[in-house]
C-alpha cells in the first residue's frame, strides 16, 4: 500500500509541475499566434494572386536580395490597397532620402519608379552599421495602375 501511495504522490507532483510549466508555455504560444494572425504587418493577399519569387542569398543571410512580385486581380485591387493603407503604406512619391538608398539595388530602384502607388520602407540596418556603407532594408510598393505588388528585402 505504501508503494502505491508513493507512485500516486509522484504522479501528483509531476502533474502539478506539468501544470505550472506547460500551462504558461501554452498560453504564451497562444498569444504569440494571436498576435501574429492579427498583426498589422501581415498582408493578406486576395484569392487568385500570382506570385514570382527570387532569392540570391544562396543560403547565406547577408549580401543578397530577395523579391516577391505579386499580380493582384484587378477586381480586388481597391480592397487590397485599403488594407495596405491600414498597414502604414504611404502614397507616392517616395522621399528622396529613401530613393537614394534604393538606387544600389536594381530591383528596388526599378520598383521605386512607380508613379501611382502605395509604398512602405523599413530600415533594418543594425545600429552598429548605421551611417556606414552597409544597408539592410525592406521596401514594398504597390502599383495601383498595374495592380502589381513588389516586396524587396536587401541585406548588404
Amino acid at each position: 500500500m505504501a508503494r502505491r501511495r508513493g507512485h500516486s504522490m509522484l504522479y501528483g507532483v509531476l502533474g502539478g509541475l506539468g501544470l505550472f510549466v506547460l500551462l504558461p508555455l501554452l498560453i504564451a504560444l497562444y498569444f504569440t499566434w494571436v498576435e501574429y494572425t492579427h498583426s498589422e504587418d501581415r498582408i493578406v493577399f486576395p484569392a487568385g494572386t500570382q506570385f514570382t519569387r527570387t532569392n540570391d542569398y544562396d543560403g547565406f543571410p547577408a549580401n543578397g536580395v530577395a523579391t516577391i512580385t505579386s499580380n493582384i486581380p484587378s477586381d480586388k485591387s481597391a480592397e487590397f490597397a485599403q488594407q495596405l493603407q491600414k498597414n502604414g503604406f504611404q502614397e507616392s512619391p517616395i522621399p528622396e532620402n529613401i530613393q537614394l538608398l534604393l538606387r544600389h539595388v536594381s530591383e528596388a530602384e526599378a520598383a521605386a519608379q512607380v508613379i501611382n502607388g502605395l509604398w512602405y520602407f523599413k530600415d533594418e540596418t543594425p545600429e552598429e552599421f548605421q551611417g556606414k556603407s552597409y544597408h539592410n532594408y525592406l521596401f514594398k510598393i504597390y502599383d495601383l495602375d498595374a495592380c502589381i505588388y513588389y516586396s524587396i528585402e536587401y541585406d548588404s
